[in-house]
């Protein structure tokens, strides 16, 4: 009975752990540039882009925007 739980634990995790891997890089990959949506349609310089982008790790590898965002 303790191996089942055990079983049904570690599937359970993984589960948890794909959907949210899935669930990233669905909003990894959509199109369009985050720190442009965040400021809408005012005028905006590339300097001030890059500094949103910055603030928020925009600029980061996936892994530790990943890691940030569990």
């Amino acid at each position: 009975m303790t191996s089942y739980i055990a079983k049904r634990l570690l599937q359970g995790v993984l589960v948890l752990f794909l959907v949210s891997l899935l669930t990233f890089f669905v909003m990894y990959f959509m199109p369009g540039d985050p720190a442009r949506n965040m400021v809408g349609q005012g005028r905006v310089t590339e300097f001030q882009l890059e500094a949103i982008r910055d603030k928020w790790g925009l600029n980061d590898p996936w892994y530790a925007r990943y890691w940030e965002w569990i």
